[in-house]
């Protein structure tokens, strides 16, 4: 897979590029100036005390993950991270508000930039036809991992409409390929290891069979030493089945 193939970095909070306050300085959101120490200490705590309860593995990679945010960026952008985290009512809906918060950053940094001086490639116009671009696949768009991805790639657009671009290109023509769906996936969740725990947690929420949960606890041990077997069959358990045409109906 070369760099051209794959959905490209657009990754969560941990790097820069895709902070959650905007991807340059000079943004809407307030910088880490002006987060006080202690609202960053009670904003860990509330972290901590949901990796205390939260049981949903993929669920608790995000907490961790945010945990380690909270450390590197202002506490406004971790609260809101957050918030939709605690006011969704399934991973679904999660994802959904997460990807929601991200638009709401890029309309306000778009508002603080409208001559896109933040621009490394194009220019302000570029910029506005790709978020325009952008949402309107974003509103055509049910998964919700898929959701997050487009507006994280709207993120990336405040400073590079131009690779922006090529990114959505590979998302309207590989969207239904798995091996582009897997990259995105780990692209929006961080990591191989995340982006399966995602995969798996889906997985257990739409079966109730006893033996099913069997394999899948299974699949999570293999998942350990050799992921790329454990997200291959991962794959093949939650693909569906295809009748054949012509086949004698039962």
């Amino acid at each position: 897979m070369t760099r051209n193939d794959a959905p490209g970095d657009v990754t969560p909070t941990d790097t820069r590029q895709d902070a959650p306050g905007g991807i340059t300085g000079q943004s809407t959101q307030p910088d880490k100036a002006t987060s006080q120490p202690d609202d960053a200490a009670r904003l860990r705590a509330r972290i901590d005390g949901c990796l205390i309860t939260e049981p949903d593995p993929a669920l608790r990679l995000f907490l961790k993950s945010l945990l380690h945010s909270s450390h590197h960026y202002p506490a406004e952008m971790v609260r809101r991270q957050l918030e939709a985290y605690l006011q969704a009512g399934n991973p679904d809906d999660f994802l959904n508000r997460l990807a929601a918060l991200h638009l709401d950053w890029v309309k306000q940094d778009v508002a603080s930039d409208p001559d896109g001086n933040w621009l490394k490639h194009g220019n302000a116009g570029d910029r506005t036809l790709m978020l325009e671009a952008i949402r309107e696949a974003f509103e055509q768009e049910a998964r919700p991992v898929l959701r997050c991805y487009l507006a994280k790639l709207a993120r990336r657009t405040l400073t590079d409409p131009v690779y922006a671009r090529e990114r959505l290109d590979d998302y309207t023509s590989k969207r239904d390929d798995d091996t582009w769906q897997w990259l995105a996936e780990v692209a929006v969740a961080g990591s191989p290891e995340a982006a399966f725990q995602w995969r798996l947690q889906a997985a257990r929420r739409q079966t109730t069979d006893a033996d099913l949960h069997d394999y899948l606890d299974k699949l999570e041990q293999e998942a350990r030493a050799n992921l790329p077997e454990a997200v291959s069959k991962l794959e093949a358990f939650t693909k569906p089945v295809t009748p054949v045409q012509g086949a004698p109906a039962a």
